[in-house]
């Protein structure tokens, strides 16, 4: 079973979310940054609130009537137009006049934030795959190689043989990201690091969605973390060492006790009664029934809704016949007032 705490983390971050979409116009406290992940959540397909479309519709509205716009409402603008439908290429052009003009910290902090809005179809639609894949060049000589390799494959779903030294990634995001990236060939690598940064994601303390918290939500909605209890671990076990039991022990008693039926059958010199046959066939029956057990459903007596499984039933039919045989059945009964 899916451990509560992990359903409660994504719990807790959509009760952000949700908030973020009521009361945007209300709260000074929310920004645009917050708006715009919320947005990308949606977009991204793992956020299902009806209400973000008509958020995108009253962003894009309110944009319209201002006459300057700062690189925050430029990136949020960008994706609310995204999903109200409307042309892109007014905010786009301005994103890129101010990506170009930038510094180095902020271009590069402008480029990151650009990444969770845009899509290979999306650019190639405004002709800027080209200039895309120079930004992201750019964003690898500033060592953001992580950003780099997980732009790569969300946009342009290139399969990527990501070369980083695991013992090198000391901080949440930077986890969060290589997570994102690496697929089923890296199981033996994500163990040691889910011990480490598992813990942190769920009980990670946040007051914003900002760009952790929402890579945070993609991992948790991409992957499927189990976490056992003692008592759910020992149930598996049991049952996995039943199965194994199963294949190596009551299979081949099973085909025995057949086999022995057969022959005793086809030798004709042998006078075997019908109660005999019926004995051995109860024991093949009931080693049947033990044999598939673990795939058979149980049985509910209507006295005190009480169950029992199909292989309770068969220890019954394979003991009754061998106490029959030891002679042990009427001297039972005779023992039971």
């Amino acid at each position: 079973m899916m451990d509560k705490i992990y359903i409660d983390k994504i719990n807790e971050i959509e009760k952000r979310m949700n908030y973020v979409v009521d009361n945007w116009e209300f709260d000074p406290q929310i920004s645009n940054q917050e708006i715009r992940f919320v947005l990308c959540a949606y977009i991204h397909g793992f956020y299902k609130n009806k209400k973000v479309k008509k958020l995108a519709e009253s962003y894009s509205q309110k944009i319209k009537e201002r006459r300057r716009l700062d690189s925050e409402t430029i990136l949020t603008a960008l994706v609310s137009a995204l999903i109200v439908g409307e042309d892109l290429l007014i905010y786009w052009n301005k994103l890129k006049n101010r990506i170009e003009k930038s510094p180095i910290t902020e271009k590069s902090n402008l480029i990151i934030q650009l990444l969770p809005i845009l899509n290979f179809n999306i650019l190639k639609k405004i002709g800027e795959l080209e200039y895309f894949k120079s930004l992201l060049e750019y964003l690898r000589t500033q060592g953001e190689e992580l950003i780099y390799y997980w732009a790569c494959k969300q946009i342009f779903l290139e399969k990527i043989n990501v070369n980083i030294d695991t013992s090198k990634i000391k901080n949440l995001k930077e986890y969060l990201l290589w997570e994102l990236i690496t697929s089923e060939e890296y199981e033996n690598q994500k163990e040691s690091l889910r011990e480490k940064f598992i813990p942190e994601i769920l009980n990670y303390k946040f007051e914003r969605f900002d760009l952790v918290v929402f890579l945070m939500y993609l991992f948790l909605k991409k992957n499927r973390i189990y976490i056992f209890t003692e008592s759910e671990l020992n149930r598996i076990i049991k049952k996995e060492v039943m199965l194994r039991i199963n294949k190596k022990v009551w299979f081949p008693v099973l085909s025995s006790l057949l086999f022995l039926l057969i022959k005793l059958w086809s030798i004709e010199s042998i006078k075997i009664t019908y109660e005999t046959h019926g004995q051995i066939l109860m024991i093949i029956v009931g080693t049947s029934f033990l044999y598939f057990e673990e795939r058979l459903p149980p049985i509910e007596l209507p006295v005190k809704r009480i169950k029992i499984t199909l292989g309770q039933i068969g220890e019954f039919m394979i003991v009754v016949p061998i106490l029959k045989a030891l002679g042990l059945v009427s001297l039972i009964t005779r023992m039971i007032p």
